[in-house]
């Protein structure tokens, strides 16, 4: 009696329960995300988005850092434009968060279209509003990422397709050939957020195509008519493609370079390839709970013209970005590891989708399932599943994923977890016909805990990886007031690629008088003069792009991982710093000499906490910081180029490389020092330290390669699925004399 109550009282204020969730959202993932200062990480991802957003604030065009770019992804970035024009930092990055919250929350009211179209009671369809503010997905409200346009604006997209395929239905010629204008026309919308929304128009050309093979078997297809369809959907599409083409991105190249088939080169590769596609869609399946995305499968018969067309359609966009992800990404990126990252990102507003049609599916009494397919459904969901989840699926980096809760777990407890779903959902489907209402209300209710549970995961997980510490905010701050401060001065900044300090000027330094480049994109062996050089670009889609010739009055240097050693150059004292150096420039027709990865004589080389500077002095050969250590990888740690000190000249050092402890028994490590072997011995878990002199070239510096012949994995001694190839645990490098 109540319920009967409940479900009446919405019928009659259902879209105001909907706006009010659609608040409540908007509020709570700006409170979470504005909670502390946060810096971008995704790179070239989020570096593209928030500085072409800046850069359009600031009237320097699509740029970043004030390079002109090829990239044409711009939708997000102008989304983020009206926040962009405030000069206070703190000010932008909450309008940035706020802006996020209302376009991620916006997608609940196309969730709500759909759910309309295709539930009957109220409740259910509230449930499933619900359920979709409480995805994983809904954490990146606290990035800079495009899915926070990008997740909405795919559903807006798929609602226009569903309501094309109901005019399609209804054979209503005028609707039909409208929306197919208004599905090109928006398809390419999204194609201005992300390239992935290529999907789109290649599932709707691949399903009439489908559709007239189906038809073949049902008597003779109207050709005309589908030529038609495509015709006027194409026109959608291409003639604002072109017009953009011919205006705002005219001169423009591809940003994206993930297309020639040499990635294929190989007959391992093509099998990764076929790996990678199916682990995608095992991913997806997971995101689903397996049952709601293939129990329209056993009553197809049974649906309705227009969401036989929807489930074909939804299914089509899986296969397709599956094929493209693996093809673009996991062969290349990813290659040959068996876990590869998941980018369930680009596609997972699709399992919103399938729960609305599992709910409609028992809400309508479609299902009838033969028992024997239950059994057979369990065998393949074993043989499919079991020996893959083993090897970790469900992990990836927390920008590329979506399944939050799996991110702490062990490979046995995700196991254990993946068992228990394969098992719900075979059971589930046995007694799906019979108890199809109390298994629906069961799994809504069920996966509202498990959403909240995994936004928690999620939430920590994003804080953690995006949170600035206030120390390097007030730093940044403190360099951007200085650079507002001296305006008409052009400024450089030197950027060591990807690291941590970089990460957070690329983050607060969006000012107009701001150019950045590495000194590895210089000579600077025998110092550099800025005056009258076109100077390399760091951030750039094309082979060799430089800045305009222009006046540089001040460079921003790393410290200790970069140093001045010349006297064209003074210190700027009066800015309170201390991980940045600011240089005025005196005389820009005289040299500047440059030390990149610079040590004091003083400093250390940490592998690990918050004194971690190793990629400031390391090329490659060790993995990211553990809590007191880093693991070297391969079979060669090479250096860059130290120098210690500011002497030019030959100095003998007492180097001690300090271990936490190393990978098996016993390893073989050979040092050698300006090409030269200086030590080499076989060393045990006793080994802490290692003591032993080098002496740098006569400009004072050292050229460092640490030779590991023993390392194995983890993988390869039967201990774990771990396939990096282990050594020695480090915990700092000094120099002394």
């Amino acid at each position: 009696m109540k319920y009967n109550i409940l479900r009446k009282k919405l019928a009659t204020h259902e879209i105001l329960v909907v706006f009010l969730l659609f608040i409540i959202s908007v509020l709570v993932r700006f409170f979470i995300a504005d909670r502390f200062p946060l810096n971008i990480q995704c790179y070239p991802d989020e570096l593209r988005y928030y500085h072409i957003a800046s850069s359009i604030a600031n009237g320097t065009g699509i740029s970043i850092y004030n390079a002109a770019t090829d990239f044409q992804k711009i939708l997000y970035s102008l989304f983020l434009v009206p926040a962009c024009t405030t000069s206070n930092i703190s000010t932008k990055i909450s309008l940035i968060f706020l802006t996020n919250s209302i376009l991620m929350s916006s997608g609940v009211f196309f969730v709500y279209y759909l759910s309309k179209h295709f539930i009957r009671d109220n409740i259910y369809k509230i449930a499933i509003c619900f359920i979709y503010l409480l995805f994983g997905y809904m954490t990146y409200t606290m990035t800079f990422i495009s899915e926070n346009l990008w997740i909405p604006l795919s559903l807006c997209v798929i609602c226009i397709f569903y309501k094309l395929f109901q005019f399609q239905e209804l054979n209503d010629k005028k609707y039909i050939l409208i929306f197919n204008l208004t599905a090109g026309i928006s398809s390419y919308i999204a194609y201005l957020c992300k390239e992935i929304a290529l999907i789109f128009p290649l599932a709707y050309i691949i399903l009439l195509l489908v559709w007239v093979i189906i038809k073949k078997h049902h008597g003779k297809p109207q050709y005309s008519n589908y030529i038609n369809q495509i015709l006027v959907f194409s026109t959608g599409f291409t003639i604002p493609f072109i017009l953009l083409k011919l205006t705002l991105f005219t001169g423009l190249g591809n940003s994206y370079h993930q297309q020639s088939l040499d990635a294929l080169a190989g007959e391992d590769k093509i099998y990764y390839l076929s790996y990678g596609t199916v682990y995608f869609l095992i991913n997806i399946l997971l995101m689903s709970y397996i049952l709601p995305a293939i129990a329209p499968i056993f009553c197809f018969s049974r649906l309705s013209y227009s969401t036989k067309k929807f489930y074909i359609f939804i299914w089509i966009l899986i296969l397709i970005t599956a094929a493209i992800i693996s093809y673009t990404i996991t062969i290349r990126e990813d290659y040959p590891s068996l876990v590869p990252r998941v980018h369930t990102r680009y596609i997972a507003w699709i399992t919103i989708l399938f729960f609305i049609i599992f709910v409609h599916l028992i809400e309508q009494n479609l299902i009838r399932i033969n028992h024997n397919y239950s059994i057979l459904f369990i065998s393949i969901l074993t043989i499919l599943f079991l020996p893959l989840l083993y090897r970790g699926i469900g992990k990836g980096s927390t920008i590329d994923n979506t399944i939050f809760i799996f991110s702490n777990m062990s490979l046995n407890e995700i196991f254990s977890t993946m068992c228990l779903i394969v098992v719900s959902s075979s059971i589930s489907m046995y007694f799906i016909e019979s108890k199809g209402k109390i298994i629906c209300t069961a799994f809504i209710i069920i996966l509202i805990f498990i959403q909240t549970y995994d936004n928690y995961h999620g939430i920590e997980l994003q804080k953690n990886t995006y949170k600035t510490t206030i120390e390097d905010y007030n730093e940044a701050i403190a360099i951007k007031n200085f650079i507002e401060y001296n305006n008409n001065c052009n400024f450089l900044l030197f950027e060591n690629f990807l690291s941590k300090d970089s990460k957070i000027l690329d983050t607060y330094l969006t000012n107009k008088n701001v150019l950045t480049s590495s000194l590895e994109k210089i000579n600077v062996a025998d110092g550099i003069s800025l005056e009258g050089i076109n100077i390399p670009v760091i951030w750039s889609d094309k082979q060799k792009q430089t800045y305009k010739k222009q006046k540089i009055d001040y460079i921003i240097l790393k410290t200790p991982a970069f140093a001045i050693t010349s006297s064209n150059c003074i210190l700027v004292n009066n800015i309170n710093i201390s991980r940045y150096n600011i240089y005025k420039i005196l005389d820009s027709n005289k040299p500047i000499f440059i030390s990149e990865s610079y040590l004091d004589k003083d400093q250390k080389i940490f592998f690990s906490g918050s004194l971690w500077n190793a990629d400031e002095y390391i090329k490659n050969g060790i993995f990211s910081s553990e809590k007191d250590f880093t693991w070297s990888i391969g079979n060669e740690i090479v250096f860059k180029k130290i120098k210690i000190g500011k002497e030019q000249k030959s100095i003998e050092y007492k180097m001690r490389i300090s271990l936490f402890d190393i990978y098996t028994d016993k390893q073989t490590i050979t040092i050698l020092c300006n090409n030269r072997s200086i030590y080499k011995n076989i060393i045990d878990n006793k080994t802490k330290n290692i003591d032993i002199p080098v002496t740098t070239d006569e400009k004072g510096y050292l050229h460092l390669r640490i030779l590991l012949p023993d390392a194995i994995s983890p993988k390869a001694r039967g201990e774990s699925e771990d396939n990096r190839s282990l050594a020695i645990a480090l915990k700092s490098i000094s120099f002394k004399n």
